[in-house]
């Protein structure tokens, strides 16, 4: 085995056959390359067979230094010792070549599995890597949370939508969920794909939402933004739910007017039968 720079179609040939995070696909590659050339795509091989890949970005650091990044990667199977080894050695002395001062490395692996309520429903014990890749001479940085500009977030809200219907999708959510959906449902809430060209829109409600909710996500989101729709044309996108006031106007109208005529004839039913509890119920109910 030996650590190398792969090419692009060998990259893209390997990680199309295994479980990577979006941020180490070929179109990240392609755009940074060509926007920044600040990207490297380097991977172990044996024989000529790709066994590990990974995508790194470069920043400058203190003017004559570099900092690296690995965007989830690298991937490689990480119960291979040896590969884990082959890999980590390469990178160290690939990295020196490139008058590097840090490297982040986040590998897109499983810690915890948990409920909605944060409950851990299934560990995975990854000491083993975390004292192997100490003694390789990367220090693990502890459990971070919360958002950051070096690195990607940590915890991830995963819905497996495979063979459900939408009807069992919104039966599997609790109450609350479910309710709040209902009643979007029920005041007409419409959603769009926004254009391009109106990311400006889509950022002013953002920035709102981190007012409202005490967050903040990056310090220039609209630029992340713009990038991500560039980056990746195919699959991100932005989307917006609103309300159509003139049909909402329009269904209110309408159920005001259902509701009216019901209560006219319920009080007509009453006035034939004015001892009829049953028509009394459902006048009161309306």
């Amino acid at each position: 085995m030996n650590f190398t720079k792969l090419t692009e179609s060998e990259y893209k040939s390997f990680i199309e056959d295994n479980f990577v995070h979006y941020t180490q696909s070929v179109e990240q590659y392609q755009y940074r390359h060509q926007k920044k050339n600040d990207v490297h795509l380097v991977g172990v091989k044996d024989n000529n067979k790709v066994l590990a890949a990974c995508l790194l970005t470069e920043a400058k650091a203190l003017k004559f230094f570099k900092y690296f990044y690995s965007h989830k990667g690298p991937v490689l199977d990480y119960s291979n010792s040896k590969l884990v080894d082959c890999f980590f050695n390469g990178l160290t002395k690939y990295l020196k070549q490139q008058n590097t001062l840090f490297v982040m490395v986040d590998p897109y692996i499983l810690e915890n599995k948990r409920t909605a309520e944060g409950e851990i429903i299934e560990a995975f014990d990854n000491q083993g890597l975390i004292k192997q890749l100490h003694n390789l001479g990367y220090q693990h940085q502890g459990y971070s949370i919360g958002y950051s500009d070096k690195s990607q977030i940590r915890w991830m809200s995963v819905l497996d939508l495979q063979e459900q219907t939408a009807e069992q999708l919104l039966k599997s959510m609790d109450y609350q969920t479910r309710r709040n959906i209902k009643k979007t449902f029920e005041m007409g809430v419409e959603v769009r794909t926004l254009d391009y060209s109106e990311t400006d829109t889509f950022y002013e409600l953002f920035k709102m939402a981190e007012e409202k909710h005490g967050f903040t996500f990056k310090q220039d989101p609209n630029t992340y933004f713009r990038d991500m729709q560039n980056m990746y044309p195919q699959s991100a996108m932005l989307k917006m739910a609103y309300i159509d006031l003139e049909k909402y106007l329009q269904k209110l109208t309408d159920k005001d007017v259902s509701l009216s005529n019901q209560v006219t004839e319920l009080e007509n039913k009453l006035a034939e039968s004015p001892n009829s509890k049953k028509n009394k119920s459902k006048i009161n109910a309306t």
